[in-house]
Formats: structure tokens, sequence, C-alpha cells
């Protein structure tokens, strides 16, 4: 009785476990909000996915990031982020679009500090210091995108 009393035990164990693992690995984070696009951004760039990175900047951006960006990434074995904390210093919406000349978005600007740890292809394990980096966002269409590169990410 007692070994079907472990057994079952285990099975709950190991069913919590594996669901907690699969939640864990979905990605909470939408470009629903200036936060979210960047939190996807740097889950991108922790995954090495040029692509998810790309597709995260406004779309005339796209194309002329995308070389250095795979390049970059190409040169990484890994990347990691540590003490990551992100935040919306600023945030305009409009209720109606409004434009000058051709077309104002709804604006957002989001800080992002982290120390990171990253190894090249050779393998050497390197660090770099705690920095803050802005990145400016803008709303098309439902979605916050990262109009271009901040400096040093």
């Amino acid at each position: 009785m007692k070994r079907i009393g472990y057994f079952l035990l285990a099975a709950i164990l190991f069913t919590i476990l594996v669901g907690g693992v699969n939640c864990q690995s979905k990605s909470q984070y939408t470009t629903a909000t200036p936060e979210g696009t960047i939190r996807l951004f740097f889950d991108a760039y922790s995954s090495l996915d040029a692509d998810k990175m790309v597709n995260l900047y406004v779309e005339e951006e796209r194309e002329k990031i995308k070389p250095n960006t795979v390049a970059f990434l190409g040169r990484l074995q890994s990347i990691r982020f540590v003490a990551l904390e992100i935040k919306t210093v600023s945030q305009i919406e409009y209720a109606e679009p409004v434009s000058v000349s051709g077309r104002i978005e709804d604006s957002a600007m989001v800080k992002a500090s982290f120390k990171g740890v990253y190894s090249e292809k050779d393998g050497s394990p390197r660090h770099f210091p705690y920095q803050t980096v802005k990145f400016h966002l803008e709303k098309r269409e439902g979605k916050w995108l990262i109009l271009q590169p901040p400096p040093a990410v």
C-alpha cells in the first residue's frame, strides 16, 4: 500500500514539475506594451534569435539592421542578461491619430539596465558591466515597435 502511495505522490510531483517547466518556457510578454516589447527583445537576444529581434523594430528599419544583427549574433555561443530592469520613462498615446508631416504615432521611451555574460564561439566567457540604454518606440497597428537600435546593445 505504501508503494502505491509513493508512486502516486511521485506521479503528482512529476506532473506539477513538468507543468511548471512548460509554463515557464512560454513568454508572458507581448508587444501590447512598451516594456513587453523590450522584454521580448532581451528574450530574443538571449536566444540568439536574430529574426525575432529584427521583427521588434519598425518595418522601415528591419532591412537596415538585419545584416549586422545576424553577423553579431552569429559570433556568439551564448549570452545572458543579469539584473535586467526595464522601465517605461515616458509614454504618449493620442486619442486620435495626429498628423503634421505624414504621421505622428504614439511613442514611448523605455530604459533597460543590465549587466551581462556572453561567450563567443571560441567559448571564452566575457562580461560587460552594468549599463543603461534607452529604447525609443512607436505604436504601430496596435504593437509597440523599436524605432532604431540603441547604442551599446
